[in-house]
């Protein structure tokens, strides 16, 4: 089978693009994969590929509408040229152009949503148009959780045979992972963006600094952005460049999660939230915001860690005092972590994505 994958930037570090590394070099085992990057902010890919993945930079020099037409063109050489028998438009960012170059080259279509659909951060016009045209253009809609394939149902129901569940997968620890109860630090993972919430941080590791004295809160992912900049000088406005720091970036979570009592997410929206997956299968207790559309599929409150009310920065507090002032509790989580992992392996994912893809190439 020969695949192509279209993402909107695989230069910037980010969860779709984690997933679409993956998932790419995992079926490359058995397929012909190729990748191609819309748009590159930087030289260097954000993940690793295997030398048997074959990578494409389109260079798209403006916006979407600007480049559409070069880069559907582009694309269509490219699954002539190449025999490419399905797409994947990693995104609902890159589904108008991979539903077009779909429709002109005749192939399946495959639209993965890696938010959720009540992201009011990034619902406007032109991705509330890509996402209607998706559902109706596309042979199929991968959605990661329950929640967000009922919410897609409830708003497009002529189309609900196409919303497909399949989760993000993480890989599973091949020796025995020792969690540390006695560390007295937190950590907070994810992408410089005002979707994560971050300013929420520092507002609640100001009020924690005399709460929880000797504790420190890293954060890691890349902050050299405008918003980025603008959380570091809030952490310096509100005196807590001591308790948080910005750690940069990190590549492989099972490196530094032994350095940590919890983990804590303050994102607005998420579609699925990997970063809580890899915490969860380190055995690292979890707080998140109960926002749509991830944590509550991957924290079972007060079974493995803690769900808050969103934004609700008061309670999210709370909870951080009472598991930082409770070791045996955070032992609890920790130990409860593992259970019920195994439908996030990467095996059952893969074989979901294989049957996927399979029965639409040959439909």
């Amino acid at each position: 089978m020969k695949i192509l994958f279209i993402v909107y930037d695989f230069s910037i570090v980010g969860g779709a693009q984690k997933v679409t590394a993956n998932l790419a070099n995992e079926l490359s085992k058995d397929s012909e994969v190729y990748i191609a990057s819309m748009y590159s902010s930087h030289d260097k890919l954000a993940y690793r590929l295997e030398k048997r993945v074959s990578f494409l930079s389109l260079k798209g020099k403006g916006r979407i509408r600007t480049d559409i037409f070069f880069m559907c063109h582009e694309l269509s050489c490219l699954i002539k040229q190449k025999g490419i028998e399905i797409i994947v438009a990693e995104g609902i960012s890159t589904s108008l152009v991979s539903t077009i170059t779909g429709m002109i080259s005749g192939k399946p279509i495959v639209v993965c949503e890696h938010s959720s659909i009540d992201n009011s951060l990034y619902n406007k016009l032109g991705l509330r148009v890509f996402r209607f045209l998706s559902v109706v253009m596309a042979n199929s809609i991968v959605l990661l959780t329950k929640d967000n394939q009922d919410k897609y149902s409830s708003k497009y129901p002529l189309f609900k045979k196409k919303f497909q569940i399949i989760p993000n997968w993480v890989e599973k620890s091949n020796i025995k992972v020792d969690y540390y109860a006695d560390k007295r630090k937190i950590v907070t993972i994810g992408r410089a963006d005002p979707v994560k919430g971050f300013e929420d941080i520092i507002i609640i590791a100001s009020k924690l600094k005399n709460e929880l004295p000797g504790w420190e809160w890293d954060i890691w992912g890349d902050f050299d952005n405008e918003y980025g900049r603008c959380i570091k000088k809030l952490a310096r406005e509100q005196d807590v460049e001591d308790v948080v720091r910005f750690r940069g970036i990190y590549t492989d979570f099972g490196e530094i999660s032994s350095e940590y009592a919890f983990i804590v997410l303050t994102s607005r929206f998420e579609g699925f939230s990997l970063v809580l997956l890899e915490a969860r299968e380190r055995g690292l207790p979890m707080i998140s915001y109960n926002c749509h559309t991830g944590p509550s599929t991957i924290i079972e409150d007060g079974i493995n860690g803690l769900l808050v009310e969103p934004n609700n920065k008061t309670k999210l507090k709370d909870a951080i005092v009472k598991l930082a002032n409770d070791i045996q509790l955070r032992e609890q989580f920790s130990s409860n972590c593992k259970v019920g992992m195994d439908q996030y392996y990467k095996e059952n994912i893969i074989s979901k994505w294989k049957e996927l893809l399979i029965n639409l190439v040959e439909r």
